[in-house]
């Protein structure tokens, strides 16, 4: 079954600070911005900055389970809100998707989202000279592909493990090239 976002999801843009996000010792808040999230759709949250903000609208704030799409740019990755123990307010560089969980699972509905095809179709609809936007409309008409729900976990968890097999690749080639580079300075101090 195909439908369109807005049908099992409701969206909403993230709070539009009007100056530069400033870290508080004693904030009562965590800032959730666009760079916080992996090019693998991953949310980071030791990246996530704390702040104050006297009035925090609930309209803002990030729940676990919710999505969070990058609007600007080339790359429009989704990664899903985890549990965090501090309430996490979403910028304006992000749309907060709330996928009804009677109808898609949001692990399934970020890695659809993610999927390089879904990507060129998002990218396709974004405007901008310079930078590249995304908006909410463009979003909420996205169609989707919508198995059951058992199928939808089946896909989510399969790709919930080839992200860890990318990451665990990464780490293999990054761990390689230091391993060789650190042997041929080792053969390069060598005297003949």
């Amino acid at each position: 079954m195909k439908l369109k976002l807005g049908q099992l999801a409701t969206t909403q843009s993230g709070v539009n600070f009007r100056s530069r996000i400033e870290f508080a010792d004693d904030g009562n808040a965590l800032a959730v911005q666009a760079g916080n999230i992996s090019t693998l759709g991953e949310l980071l949250p030791a990246t996530l900055t704390r702040i104050f903000e006297p009035k925090l609208k609930e309209k803002y704030l990030a729940l676990e389970g919710d999505l969070l799409v990058k609007t600007r740019g080339n790359n429009n990755t989704v990664a899903v809100m985890p549990a965090i123990d501090t309430p996490a307010l979403i910028t304006s560089s992000l749309l907060r998707i709330r996928v009804d969980s009677r109808i898609a699972l949001p692990e399934y509905v970020a890695w659809y989202l993610n999927a390089s095809s879904t990507q060129r179709r998002i990218q396709a609809t974004a405007r901008g000279a310079t930078i590249k936007m995304v908006s909410i409309s463009d979003i909420q008409n996205l169609e989707i592909d919508l198995p059951s729900l058992e199928k939808q976990e089946t896909i989510a968890a399969l790709g919930k493990l080839a992200k860890r097999e990318h990451a665990l690749l990464t780490d293999i080639a990054q761990t390689s090239h230091k391993l060789i580079q650190a042997r041929l300075a080792r053969i390069a101090k060598q005297n003949d």
